[in-house]
């Protein structure tokens, strides 16, 4: 590993592309050489300074950008109201709470008690609460569900919306299809609830919507 860092030829310090100058992440950081021995403390050193060091420069614009939209005193007021933690809940949305996704879910050619829906919301149970969240996202392409849950969903007019299950006169080969605007999922007759489960996770793992697959 030595031999391949001195091949190599890392300093302590960074080009940076912004300004077009060296910039030294420690003090006399272009006269030190990263070897075997300080390796771990470069890559700290670098990683901090890829998310955070160089924008630095750009920060006071964007803060003078933001406060355009937002001015101080309502930012000052607001972060009075709020905590960190209904922001992120405010930005992100809330987890996923599958007996009300399941009660404030509509069908188009299925209705609840349809093989296929059941074995949907048996998958849906199934399933880790990462792979909960991918296939939120597959739907609806947000990770989040809106304060309030299901019941909340909006479409881009701001009209309230139901999620949809819906059936398709496709192949059991096909794969389920999201319709993101419209946070509706077409699936198609499959054979067994272990087929319809596959699917959906070869479907979450393509990212694949709008059109039959």
């Amino acid at each position: 590993m030595g031999a391949d860092l001195e091949s190599l030829c890392l300093t302590f310090s960074v080009d940076d592309a912004t300004t077009g100058r060296s910039v030294e992440l420690v003090p006399g950081g272009s006269d030190k050489d990263v070897t075997a021995e300080n390796v771990a403390e470069y890559v700290k050193l670098r990683t901090e300074w890829e998310l955070e060091g160089r924008f630095v420069p750009v920060m006071p614009h964007v803060q003078k950008g933001f406060y355009c939209i937002v001015p101080p005193d309502i930012l000052e007021a607001f972060s009075r109201m709020v905590t960190a933690e209904e922001l992120d809940v405010m930005l992100t949305g809330h987890g996923i709470n599958i007996q009300d996704w399941r009660q404030n879910t509509e069908y188009y050619g299925y209705d609840e008690n349809s093989d296929i829906i059941k074995w949907f919301w048996d998958a849906v149970e199934g399933f880790t609460p990462q792979e909960l969240e991918d296939l939120w996202t597959f739907i609806s392409g947000s990770k989040g569900v809106p304060p309030g849950g299901f019941g909340n969903l909006t479409n881009a007019a701001g009209e309230a919306i139901r999620f949809t299950i819906a059936k398709v006169t496709a192949s059991a080969a096909h794969l389920p299809v999201a319709h993101t605007c419209g946070y509706q999922l077409d699936l198609a007759v499959y054979d067994t609830a272990e087929d319809l489960a596959a699917k959906l996770r070869q479907a979450m793992s393509h990212r694949q919507g709008f059109g039959l697959a």
